[in-house]
């Protein structure tokens, strides 16, 4: 009874007969009413839980601070390019570390469409921005799965996906992945029917996630050289789909950067060779070296995967060849390059690797709710569907355990988050107009400056935007002659409140002295008082920050 009523509720009898024959159509399967239900409720559970998780479990306002820092690092960006940035020129982004155009516009243009459709500069827009992607990734997925083998595998797959913990966290962070790869796999379903669109959708994928400039060209690769276009013609409107909004991307780097091919070149080919820790000593530590043969090994396998994936041209080739590429390019580059230098312990449970769990559920669902049924073609219905569901069950109860070590982590950040916040009240406060002067690596400082303390982001100016950067190390030597740069600089940007970093950043055996700004105030003590510290806690003693007032007013200069 229970069995025939799932089986009404999923297959007609011709549906379920069309998946277990033993002569399948070539051409995929077309999409129901029933299908769009599916995957209605599919994005209605993944987004439940995750906003479950969002406000009832985390702190909405805490995305990780101090460890999922780069979340408020892309709130500043998409803040500042809509509070300065784009008062400068067309689609101009902003930053205060001058990683701008890092990582891609799609993401900070958004979000500041967000911020002014919303009249909310909350982090939590961010958030919920990429549980709703996070939700889409998932129907897609098994829209995917529906189309090359049964609507099953897809709903397995789709089910893994929602209840894995990595994936509830990552989707609530707030990072990009979520978005990138949701264009990605829109392409992959729409290519055969829609091959121009795809070719658009991989070309905007690239402007979220620099990955995605290796991914889509692949994907277009795949598809060429398998023959998946029947039509003639639509090899040509894959491509022009894809290079036309491409170069046009690649004339606006250009334009605001003088490289066309930016975020690639510095998160992939300049990272893989250390350029971006250039001058950096990073020893491998132990764990380091001890994981990098099992990221080789795993990198291996999946490109011989891959390699077998594109000889065989299995059903549904192009959705498995993407995932062992995604597979080999993680397990490569971590294991084989620079990178492997910031891997930790707690890599294996963050972003990097949400859709490589995403399709090895995919493929642990494929291989229950498709190769089986087939190997054994008089399993009854209810085995073949029902039955074969109960691992995938037990899976998702299993992979509960991991939520231990991802909110012990989390955990860790609370009281990071408690000093950020207090920080950006405590500046607030002694906050009276003109600029504040800031230390331009802390963007979670700069989200609870502008959104508990109330500083406007046009009010909120990074050091690295000061003379210091582009003198000669050993400025105050000559200080006479670079007194009126600095000092009249400071005078020009209004500036009223200085925020001075004391510390100096060890990383390994080398040393990064930031505090140029503890020596301007000794040079020139007339100028500042102080007026405040913030601590290394809420209440701490312990300086990590001084405040001091700025009088601009009192510089006098040569030509005044």
């Amino acid at each position: 009874m229970l069995g025939k009523f799932f089986d009404k509720i999923l297959h007609d009898e011709e549906e379920l007969a069309y998946e277990l024959k033993e002569e399948e159509k070539p051409r995929p399967r077309k999409f129901s009413k029933k299908d769009i239900i599916i995957g209605l409720l599919i994005f209605i559970s993944a987004l439940a839980l995750r906003l479950l998780f969002l406000f009832f479990v985390a702190n909405p306002q805490n995305a990780g601070d101090g460890w999922y820092g780069d979340v408020y690092h892309h709130w500043q960006i998409g803040f500042l390019t809509k509070e300065i940035g784009l008062s400068h020129s067309f689609l101009r982004l902003w930053d205060l570390k001058g990683m701008e155009y890092f990582w891609g516009p799609f993401h900070p243009l958004l979000l500041t469409l967000l911020f002014a459709l919303t009249g909310s500069i909350s982090i939590v827009i961010p958030r919920i921005l990429s549980i709703a992607f996070g939700g889409l990734l998932l129907v897609l997925v098994y829209f995917v799965a529906t189309k090359y083998w049964n609507r099953w595998v897809g709903m397995g797959a789709a089910f893994l996906g929602i209840v894995n913990p990595v994936a509830i966290f990552n989707d609530t962070s707030g990072m990009l992945e979520p978005i990138g790869y949701a264009f990605l796999l829109a392409g992959v379903l729409l290519v055969e029917s829609a091959p121009l669109a795809a070719g658009f959708i991989w070309a905007i994928s690239t402007l979220v996630r620099a990955e995605s400039w290796l991914f889509s060209v692949f994907l277009i690769f795949v598809v060429i050289i398998t023959r998946m276009l029947k039509r003639s013609g639509d090899a040509a409107k894959l491509i022009l789909g894809f290079a036309i909004p491409m170069l046009l991307y690649m004339k606006y780097l250009l334009d605001h950067t003088g490289n066309a091919i930016y975020p690639f070149w510095w998160n992939y080919l300049a990272n893989a060779k250390g350029v971006w820790a250039e001058g950096i000593y990073r020893p491998l530590s132990a764990y380091q070296l001890s994981v990098r043969p099992y990221l080789l090994v795993w990198g291996a396998i999946s490109l011989a995967l891959l390699l077998f994936t594109l000889w065989k041209k299995p059903k549904g080739g192009l959705m498995l060849s993407f995932g062992f590429v995604v597979w080999a390019f993680l397990g490569g580059f971590f294991g084989a390059t620079h990178y492997l230098t910031g891997f930790e312990t707690w890599f294996w449970y963050i972003r990097f690797f949400v859709f490589p769990y995403i399709f090895l559920g995919l493929l642990v669902s494929l291989f229950f709710f498709y190769i089986i049924p087939k190997v054994n073609r008089h399993l009854s219905h209810m085995v073949a569907y029902l039955g074969l569901a109960l691992p995938i069950l037990i899976i998702g109860v299993l992979i509960q355990l991991v939520w231990n070590p991802i909110l012990s982590e989390y955990h860790k950040t609370d009281w990071v988050w408690e000093r950020t916040l207090s920080w950006g009240k405590e500046t607030g406060e002694f906050y009276k107009g003109g600029k504040v002067l800031i230390p331009e690596g802390y963007p979670s400082y700069t989200y609870s400056l502008a959104y508990y303390g109330h500083v406007q982001g046009k009010d909120i100016l990074g050091q690295m935007f000061d003379p210091f950067y582009y003198m000669k190390p050993g400025y105050f030597d000559d200080w006479e002659k670079n007194r009126k740069v600095v000092l009249g600089w400071i005078k020009k940007e209004d500036i009223r409140l200085l925020v001075a970093d004391t510390t100096v950043l060890h990383v390994g055996p080398t040393a990064i002295d930031n505090r140029r700004y503890l020596t301007l105030i000794q040079k020139e003590p007339q100028l500042f008082t102080k007026v405040g510290i913030l601590g290394s806690g809420p209440g701490s003693t312990q300086e990590i920050l001084g405040i001091y007032d700025v009088h601009p007013e009192l510089i006098h200069l040569d030509e005044d």
